[in-house]
């Protein structure tokens, strides 16, 4: 089930971002024009902590796994932006380009690049 973030959670992810941004790519910068959901379906068993998703375009779906360590979902939050922005700016294209194998290729280096970035400015670049 997917649940809004709580004021004070959304916040904390708000303030880390903008925190952070001013050593990131513009592209994360607009954190606070995005929905943040816990989603219950991700989990240790599946490992997926985030997701951008297409039918809910200015929003971030987040492991509930973050309630306990939300300071390890930060980068998670900013790979997630990363991927919004790059639908915001490829449009149509988006589609095509996130079909899988396609995907890993021309999506994903990017927006990994954003996420162990903010690793490293946490000091966290180890778990990735």
């Amino acid at each position: 089930m997917r649940t809004q973030l709580t004021d004070d959670e959304r916040k904390y992810f708000i303030n880390e971002i903008k925190r952070l941004v001013p050593d990131l790519p513009h592209e994360i910068a607009d954190v606070d024009k995005t929905a943040l959901f816990w989603e219950d379906k991700y989990n240790s068993d599946n490992g997926i902590l985030g997701s951008f998703d297409l039918k809910h375009p200015h929003s971030i779906n987040l492991s509930p796994l973050g309630k306990q360590m939300p300071e390890m979902l930060v980068s998670t939050v900013a790979h997630e932006l990363h991927h919004k922005w790059q639908f915001e700016t490829l449009s149509i294209f988006y589609f095509f380009m996130a079909i899988p194998g396609i995907r890993q290729c021309l999506l994903e280096p990017t927006a990994k690049e954003v996420e162990l970035a903010v690793d490293k400015l946490l000091g966290l670049e180890d778990i990735n």
